[in-house]
C-alpha cells in the first residue's frame, strides 16, 4: 500500500508505542548506551560514511584476488566454490587502513566463538584468531516464494550468510503481513519484551516498508515501538524502492521513527547511488552499498551475491536449466571470438568441400571423404546451435553475457550486505 500522505499514516502508530515498562527502562540507559540518529559526529556514523567509501571504491576499482602466497590447502579452500566453502569463508576491509583481509573459518568452539585462519590479501598467512559472533535478527517475509521457487526472506538471508558467515543469525518469519501489522507487529513487540528482558541483540535487519512521497523530518517520533527498540539495538531497514521517483520519496518506516538507520542502494557500474533508491534524505539513510546483482550458474549452483562461489543449489527445474547456461557471466567478446571461429571453421569445410570434385578422384574415394567432411560440419552446425541456444537465455550486459531476466536489485539486497559488514567489524574490532 502506497500513499503520499502521511497525516493518516502516523495517526496509526499511537498503537505501536511500547509499553509503559519498556519505556521507562529506556529512560533509565545511559546515553552511552542508547543510538541517537542522526549521529553523524559519532563512531557509528564516521564508520557509515568510511564503509560508503570502500563500497564505492570496490566498484569503480573491483580487486581480482590470485593469492599468490597461499598455501595449497588455503588456496584450495579460497577458489573452491561449492556451497560449503563458500560458506566458510569472507573477505573482509579493514575500515581502519583499507588493508583487505581473507578469513578463513576453522572451527566453532565449546564457549561459542568461532576459531578463524586470517590470510593477509596475497593468500599468505597473518593470524590465528577467536571471535565471538555478533546477534542478528532477520525479519522477513519467509513463506510468498517467487517463480524460482526462493522466498524474499530466503535471498535476505543469504546475503547476509554470504557477506558474515560467522555471525549468529536469527530468521524470523512474519509472512507477507504488512509492516507493523498482523504478525510483522506481533514479531517486534516480542523482540521489544526480549530487550526488556536483558537479551543482548547487535543488529536487526529489515529489508521492508512502504514508500510515501515525503522527506520531511519533523514527523519522526522518538516513542514509537522501533524507536524505543533502536535505543538499544541497531535497527536497519531498507531505504526502499521507488523507480519514478525516488528522489522525493522514502520508506515510510525511516519517515515515522527515530532511532532507525536506513541503507540505500549504489549501482555495481558507476558506484552511484542507483535510481530506484529512495530515503536519499541523510536523516534517514546513511549507508549505502551496492543493490544491484545478476544470477549466475557456477558448477555446483547459483551465485547471487556476485562473492565467489555458489550461494545455494537450485531445486526448481528452471533454475536448474540456468544453472546449465555455458554463457552466463563470460565477455562478449570471448564469446564473439568463440562464435567466429566456430563459422570461419565451417567455412574452411565448405571450401574444403568444393574442392573435392576432381577428376583424379573415384566416385567411392569423393564420396569417402565427402562423407568425413559432412560429420565434421555437422558437429560444428549441431555446437552452434547449442550456442545460440544458450545465448538466447542471455542478453549482453556492460560487455557480459548475463541471464535474460534473471536480476534481483532493490535496497532490500544492500541492507543485509551492510548489516553483515558492520557485524563483521565489530567482531574483528579487537583482532586487527
Amino acid at each position: 500500500m502506497m500513499t503520499p500522505k502521511l497525516a493518516g499514516i502516523i495517526t496509526t502508530t499511537s498503537e505501536l508505542r511500547p509499553s509503559l515498562k519498556f519505556v521507562q527502562k529506556a529512560m533509565r540507559e545511559s546515553e552511552s548506551v542508547a543510538h541517537e540518529l542522526p549521529r553523524f559526529s559519532s563512531p557509528e556514523m564516521q564508520m557509515a560514511r568510511t564503509l560508503n567509501k570502500i563500497a564505492i571504491h570496490s566498484v569503480k576499482s573491483p580487486k581480482k584476488f590470485t593469492y599468490p602466497k597461499a598455501s595449497h590447502e588455503d588456496l584450495k579452500r579460497l577458489t573452491s566454490t561449492t556451497l560449503e566453502a563458500s560458506y566458510q569463508r569472507a573477505v573482509w576491509t579493514n575500515p581502519k587502513d583499507g588493508k583487505i583481509y581473507h578469513l578463513l573459518k576453522e572451527k566453532e568452539l565449546d564457549n561459542g566463538n568461532i576459531a578463524i585462519k586470517i590470510l593477509n590479501e596475497d593468500g599468505s598467512f597473518h593470524k590465528n584468531a577467536e571471535i565471538t559472533p555478533k546477534k542478528i535478527l532477520i525479519l522477513d517475509n519467509f513463506d510468498t516464494k517467487d517463480g524460482y521457487g526462493l522466498s524474499h526472506g530466503e535471498l535476505v538471508s543469504t546475503f547476509l550468510r554470504r557477506n558474515n558467515p560467522f555471525a549468529k543469525i536469527e530468521e524470523i518469519n512474519h509472512g507477507d503481513s504488512y509492516i507493523l501489522t498482523g504478525k510483522n507487529l506481533e514479531e517486534f513487540k516480542k523482540i521489544a519484551e526480549r530487550i526488556n528482558n536483558g537479551e543482548k541483540i547487535d543488529f536487526i535487519n529489515c529489508s521492508n516498508g512502504s514508500i510515501v512521497y515525503s522527506t520531511d523530518k519533523r514527523f519522526q517520533q522518538d516513542n514509537s515501538l522501533l524507536s524505543q527498540i533502536g535505543k538499544h539495538t541497531r535497527v536497519l531497514f531498507a531505504s526502499g524502492n521507488e523507480p519514478n521517483n525516488a528522489k522525493n520519496a522514502a520508506n515510510q518506516i525511516l519517515v515515522l521513527n527515530k532511532n532507525l538507520e536506513g541503507v540505500g542502494a549504489l549501482s555495481p557500474n558507476t558506484g552511484s547511488i542507483s535510481t530506484f533508491s529512495a530515503s536519499r534524505n541523510s536523516f534517514f539513510t546513511q549507508h549505502y552499498e551496492v543493490g544491484e546483482y545478476r544470477m549466475r550458474p557456477t558448477p555446483h549452483g547459483i551465485n547471487i551475491t556476485g562473492l565467489p562461489g555458489t550461494d545455494f543449489v537450485p531445486t526448481k527445474s528452471n533454475l536448474k536449466e540456468l544453472q546449465k547456461n555455458m554463457f552466463a557471466g563470460k565477455s562478449v567478446d570471448r564469446v564473439t571470438k568463440f562464435i567466429n571461429n566456430i563459422q570461419g571453421r565451417i567455412r574452411d569445410l565448405y571450401s574444403e568441400k568444393s574442392k573435392l570434385y576432381s577428376p583424379n578422384l573415384s566416385i567411392s574415394e569423393l564420396i569417402e571423404k565427402q562423407k568425413i567432411i559432412d560429420s565434421r560440419m555437422n558437429i560444428l552446425q549441431m555446437r552452434k546451435r547449442k550456442i545460440f541456444d544458450a545465448l538466447a537465455d542471455c542478453q549482453p550486459v556492460n560487455g557480459v553475457y548475463e541471464l535474460r531476466n534473471a536480476s534481483l536489485s532493490g535496497t532490500s539486497f544492500s541492507t543485509p550486505v551492510r548489516v553483515a559488514k558492520l557485524a563483521l567489524n565489530d567482531m574483528l574490532k579487537d583482532i586487527l
